[in-house]
């Protein structure tokens, strides 16, 4: 079956194992046998690892299955903080007015997370009265007869068929008179206590899903807890640059403004959390939890038996049981609602890459914003547009083959660094899925959610790092032709800056780009179309030559150019070069002048890329 995969961007065979969000259909099927997705739509997972696909013009084959999570994905990024906080950031896209921007970074909502919950608050007090360790300490037992065979003197309540096994079985005589048969062993009924009622199936099903339910909690705020301790210690970071310091800072700060005490509140929550956790495994290491077998398993609807009715410690294991079952309550979801609920998720990835994205561009100095939301990048003209689920950049470089374009693909579970993907096209996964150790020290992780705090930074570090790739691609920028008198008069008006090659022009950079602009292209009678070109090759030239991260353009004599190398040097301390070897592509490396550092100290102010 031919699908589109979103991530390559090629058509292709439905693989064995089919990663959920990654492929969008190119015909009408049904999954699973319930569920209809339409053509050019994603293919969701129903919760299911089943993957069975039928529909118009496909032949019967044996049923694919859906890659599932791994189990070595980041503790300290938990899904349900994830999904919580992005559930979060959309409320906040859609309460914002027109052309606000939320910050994409760990919303202030989620300290809701660190008040206790109906159930933990019902725990606590059912704990504290002592009604579960009574429980643990004197259960409720019966009373179960074991038909064993025992010595005589053993045997004290005999089995209704004693008499027909001793006639059948002459080794358990000891003699045999005249009077009958003298045994040496009888079978007999030996009682046993029977923990493993019904009652107490219920008592330890519950404490195994109050254990399940509190070890998700714990490690959600564990994972809030150290994104807190994270915001804190942001000022006293003197390893980092201080303007990306400010930058994170400006991000942060909206996050967590009047929220000084939410880190208390969270560690506070947590350390209760902790200890209700802790006596409750210590439930299920009793002899009534050891008795129950794994294989007793309890459905949802309790019977109403007298014990759980009149017992004053059992009668409380019903109000538990309910709120526990009704705050898993995914577990009970149906097919379509769990595919749906994916579908859901995907939306707000989207979205929130949107965020990402919208937030990047305006950091980015070398846009300008126009009035049709587009952005001018010198002479070209950078748009941004949604194209089904994904986003793309179109960048109008004035060439016949059309506008150069950057597609940002969200994925919902993945890791797969972006210097592994396309260049033009790149996968920003929303679940980590990776190994302690596999962190990105060169911007191009592409696991972005409101738990990591540098989105922003890597999504400006991908996309600027596109945008100086197109332009250093032409660099030198050549026109031609250009007509001789007019090459002399640019020459000598280009104090070395241009060079003439025939009847080509080389613009290597942009010092004296307005003195050509108005005294030497006026004047000229070149056609038309030589004077545009001309002019977006001086723009060009001009943008080359200004400092990326303070916006001054960089005077004359801080700039050196060749016809195979440039370099400029701010009074920032920003400083770039770019080098063309014949026949080669331009490598540039954009920077400060100090020590190499990591991206995680510096961010996107170093860039090394491929023009």
């Amino acid at each position: 079956m031919k699908v589109f995969d979103r991530y390559d961007g090629i058509e292709v065979e439905l693989p064995d194992i089919v990663e959920p969000g990654r492929f969008r259909l190119m015909q009408p099927v049904v999954l699973n046998g319930c569920i209809e997705v339409a053509k050019g739509e994603v293919l969701w997972s129903d919760g299911s690892s089943r993957c069975a696909l039928a529909g118009h013009g496909l032949t019967a084959q044996p049923p694919l299955v859906f890659k599932q999570p791994s189990m070595e994905q980041d503790p300290e990024r938990p899904d349900g903080v994830i999904d919580h906080a992005l559930r979060d950031v959309v409320r906040q896209i859609d309460g914002a007015g027109h052309g606000v921007l939320p910050s994409p970074v760990m919303p202030a909502q989620l300290d809701e997370m660190a008040e206790l919950h109906k159930l933990e608050r019902m725990l606590r007090e059912t704990l504290d009265t002592g009604h579960l360790d009574h429980i643990a300490r004197r259960p409720r037992m019966d009373m179960r007869y074991d038909a064993e065979v025992l010595p005589v003197s053993r045997a004290k309540r005999l089995a209704p068929d004693m008499l027909t096994r001793l006639a059948s079985h002459s080794e358990d005589w000891h003699r045999r008179d005249i009077t009958g048969v003298v045994p040496s062993r009888l079978k007999a009924e030996v009682s046993e206590d029977e923990l493993a009622i019904y009652e107490n199936v219920v008592f330890v099903r519950l404490l195994e899903q109050l254990r399940k339910w509190l070890d998700r909690r714990v490690t959600d705020l564990m994972s809030l807890e150290a994104s807190h301790d994270a915001a804190k210690g942001l000022q006293e970071a003197d390893r980092l640059h201080y303007r990306l310091r400010n930058a994170l800072c400006a991000l942060w700060g909206r996050s967590f403004e009047d929220q000084q005490s939410a880190g208390q509140l969270v560690t506070q929550t947590r350390q209760v959390l902790q200890s209700l956790l802790g006596r409750v495994r210590q439930l299920l290491c009793s002899d009534v939890a050891k008795a129950v077998p794994m294989t007793r398993q309890i459905p949802m609807m309790l019977r109403d038996t007298n014990i759980l009715r009149h017992d004053p410690h059992y009668l409380h294991l019903r109000p538990l049981w309910l709120l526990a079952h009704a705050a898993d309550s995914a577990g009970g979801a149906s097919p379509t609602q769990r595919f749906e609920e994916e579908r859901q998720r995907g939306e707000r990835h989207r979205r929130y890459v949107e965020l990402l994205l919208r937030h990047a561009l305006g950091e980015i100095r070398l846009l300008a914003p126009n009035a049709d939301g587009s952005w001018s990048f010198g002479p070209w003209k950078l748009s941004a547009k949604q194209s089904g689920d994904e986003w793309v950049l179109a960048l109008d470089t004035h060439e016949q083959r059309g506008p150069a374009l950057l597609w940002l693909v969200p994925g919902m579970r993945g890791h797969r660094d972006w210097s592994q993907q396309k260049p033009d096209r790149l996968v920003v996964f929303c679940m980590p899925e990776r190994r302690r150790g596999d962190e990105d020290q060169c911007g191009g992780d592409s696991v972005l959610n409101p738990m990591e705090f540098y989105g922003v930074e890597r999504v400006r570090f991908a996309v600027e790092s596109w945008l100086l790739s197109q332009l250093a691609r032409q660099w030198p920028f050549k026109v031609e032709p250009v007509p001789t008198g007019l090459a002399l008069a640019l020459q000598e008006a280009g104090e070395g800056t241009i060079v003439s090659q025939g009847r080509s022009m080389l613009i290597l950079a942009g010092s004296a780009s307005r003195k050509l602009k108005e005294a030497t292209l006026d004047a000229s009678t070149a056609t038309a179309d030589t004077k545009r070109a001309l002019v977006n090759a001086l723009e060009l030239a001009k943008l080359i030559g200004t400092c990326r991260l303070c916006s001054s353009e960089v005077p004359g004599q801080n700039i050196r150019s060749s016809s195979l190398g440039y370099k400029a040097t701010c009074n920032c301390g920003h400083e770039w070069t770019l080098s063309r070897q014949s026949g080669s592509n331009c490598e540039a490396q954009f920077g400060l002048s100090d020590s190499p550092r990591p991206f995680a100290e510096i961010g996107s102010l170093k860039l090394s890329l491929r023009g």
